[in-house]
Parts: C-alpha cells; sequence; structure tokens
C-alpha cells in the first residue's frame, strides 16, 4: 500500500484530488478540512484508484457459470458490473432491468466470497424479494455460508463501512 501524503491548500474549497507518484499517494485537500475527513478521504479516493488499476474479475463470466452450475440457468439479466459509487452495499440488482452492480471493495475477496455475492444478485432476477423461495437458491452457492461470514467481518472491520448485498 502506497504512503498517503496529505497536502493542504488555501485555493481549495471543497475538492479533493489525488494522484499516485510512485509509491506516494498524495491527496490534495482544502487547507480548513479536518485532519480525520482528510484521511479518510484518502483513503477512500486511494482505493477507488487502487480498484480502476486492479486486474478484474469478468463478472459476465462468473455469473454465466455461477448460472448454469448454481442456479439452474433461471436468472437472466442484462448486465453485470463494477462499480465505485456503491459503498453501503456489496451488490444490488434492479430485476424490472435486468441490472446488476457490485462493488469495487469485492475486488479483492476470495473467488467464493464473489461468487456468493454474484449468487445472492443473480437470484433476485428470479425472486425479488428475500423470502424462503430466496434463500433456497441463494443457499445452493458452494460455501454461502463461509462467503457471508467473511462478508460480515469485512464489512465491520475492513477500511469501509460493509453492507449486505441487496
Amino acid at each position: 500500500m502506497p504512503e498517503i501524503r496529505i497536502i493542504r491548500s488555501s485555493r481549495r474549497k471543497k475538492s479533493v484530488q489525488g494522484r499516485l507518484k510512485g509509491d506516494v499517494f498524495e491527496v490534495r485537500v482544502p487547507a480548513r478540512m479536518p485532519e480525520k475527513q482528510a484521511q479518510e478521504l484518502a483513503r477512500e479516493l486511494l482505493e477507488k484508484v487502487q480498484a480502476k488499476a486492479a486486474p478484474v474479475v469478468d463478472l459476465e463470466e462468473t455469473a454465466r457459470r455461477l448460472n448454469r452450475t448454481v442456479l439452474d440457468g433461471k436468472a437472466e439479466w442484462t448486465s453485470i458490473s463494477w462499480v465505485t459509487n456503491q459503498n453501503s452495499r456489496w451488490g444490488s440488482c434492479t430485476p424490472a432491468r435486468g441490472t446488476i452492480r457490485i462493488s469495487h471493495r469485492l475486488q479483492k475477496v476470495p473467488q467464493y466470497v464473489l461468487d456468493a455475492v454474484v449468487v445472492h444478485e443473480l437470484v433476485h432476477t428470479f425472486v425479488p424479494n428475500h423470502g424462503p423461495e430466496f434463500y433456497r437458491w441463494a443457499q445452493k452457492v458452494p460455501h454461502a455460508e463461509r462467503a457471508h461470514g467473511y462478508l460480515e467481518a469485512y464489512g465491520r472491520w475492513g477500511r469501509n463501512s460493509g453492507g449486505d448485498a441487496s
């Protein structure tokens, strides 16, 4: 992880900017911004920059594999993508449009954890609520309970606040 260097600017009023320079992530913040807020924003910005540069799992291929092997081909979606603006949930699904969004915070978790979140969202394409039928399907993913525990701990003790899949 690069060192974070906060640079305060009297010319900045609201905006924050980050740039990776070698092994240092420079973050320019307004001079009057409280230190705690500046550090938090710097960490969030660094995480987003690293997420964009990280090798990314092909979510479409992952969804096709899980739909075939876990969900008997029942799920139908129009798109599945990584997003960087989803910080209170691991994933979300809009069944009417068939769109699934997965938080960039999951790009570095073990595959079984990502698989559990993707299955959760895929199930929403044919079971919109969180009732008994939903959980019968969602729990079919290998290591579902272990993945749930991982996400609970990651959310509670990770740098960002966690969240539930939708």
